[in-house]
């Protein structure tokens, strides 16, 4: 582990979000919850490359509890 840093993520908003974060490349980049607002970022090689995060988000309904719960599966 050459780099690791800790992000809070805030919703200045009144409203809920989701959000999802990705990664271009996960070989060297891992990212990884930590707590209910805090985002682990981890890089595992010497020197920054073009490859970055990226955080996505959008409006949550106001009953929403969990993510999962509205992000459709996959068909069996």
């Amino acid at each position: 582990l050459i780099f690791e840093k800790i992000f809070l993520i805030v919703n200045g908003g009144a409203d809920k979000i989701f959000f999802k974060i990705k990664s271009s490349n996960n070989k060297e980049y891992r990212i990884t919850p930590v707590g209910s607002k805090d985002v682990a970022i981890s890089r595992n090689t010497e020197a920054p490359k073009k490859n970055k995060p990226l955080v996505q988000f959008a409006p949550a309904p106001a009953d929403a509890l969990a993510a999962f719960a509205f992000v459709p599966r996959p068909e069996p």
